[in-house]
């Protein structure tokens, strides 16, 4: 079975969930603040790598069975910062011998939109 993590990564907390492929929700957690403008691209994939871990545990799985991971950030509205961040995390996972399937950046405000109009059109107000 394959497994997809979510990750809404904001200013002052981290929001995590892992479905099946079937988009059923399996576990869900929080962690650290992951702005990375703020923190730092090390330190908030630390807060990643540590959430993506406490799925895992929780479900009894390998690394292998996560088909996807998607982080929504605050901060990664230019797509230089959510490629610098995209990268230095996909490096911090490799320097402790993993490496994902799929890892991808986007912006809060996007998931936010995907998540309320499923590609549709419409508008959204972020105030953090």
């Amino acid at each position: 079975m394959g497994y997809i993590i979510g990750i809404d990564g904001g200013g002052t907390k981290t929001h995590c969930i892992i479905t099946g492929i079937n988009g059923k929700k399996l576990f869900e957690c929080s962690g650290n603040a992951s702005n990375f403008l703020v923190r730092g691209t090390e330190e908030v994939s630390g807060t990643i790598y540590n959430l993506v871990n406490e799925c895992k545990n929780n479900l009894n799985i390998n690394y292998d069975d996560i088909e996807a991971v998607l982080i929504g950030s605050t901060g990664a509205g230019r797509i230089d910062d959510a490629q610098k961040l995209e990268s230095d995390f996909k490096n911090y996972a490799k320097s402790k011998g993993i490496r994902f399937k799929l890892f991808r950046v986007e912006s809060d405000a996007r998931i936010a939109l995907e998540g309320a109009f499923s590609g549709k059109p419409g508008s959204i107000l972020i105030a953090g």
